[in-house]
């Protein structure tokens, strides 16, 4: 089997984990007569090696989205099954918390080697 590194939401920090499963799927968009944009979505099923957690991974990038070295920039989001179901409102402000979906799925979005929660 495949291995990547990734983070682990159950131990909280980069781990190794199998891949289970993964797809792929390139897009392409004309703008217009000689101009277009492009980019790719990956999905993996992965399982960590130390605490055999289970994820879903999404990596993806758009063709006018590059780093200081003209790289594509790759954004990357994980989710895993939530042990609570639902969202929070915060009424004083009232905005909902987005560290829950609607779907019960907890989300942690790593873009950069930085983790925003």
């Amino acid at each position: 089997m495949e291995e990547t590194k990734a983070y682990c939401n159950n131990c909280c920090g980069e781990r190794r984990h199998e891949i289970l499963h993964k797809e792929t799927s390139k897009w392409k968009e004309d703008l217009d007569h000689n101009d277009f944009i492009y980019g790719e979505d990956t999905y993996d099923m992965i399982k960590c090696c130390g605490c055999e957690n289970i994820a879903l991974r999404h990596q993806s990038w758009f063709s006018e989205d590059r780093d200081e070295s003209g790289q594509p920039r790759i954004d990357e989001n994980l989710y895993r099954n939530a042990t609570v179901l639902g969202i929070y409102l915060d009424r004083s402000r009232s905005s909902v918390d987005h560290s829950w979906n609607y779907w019960g799925m907890e989300s942690r979005r790593i873009s950069g080697g930085d983790v925003v929660v």
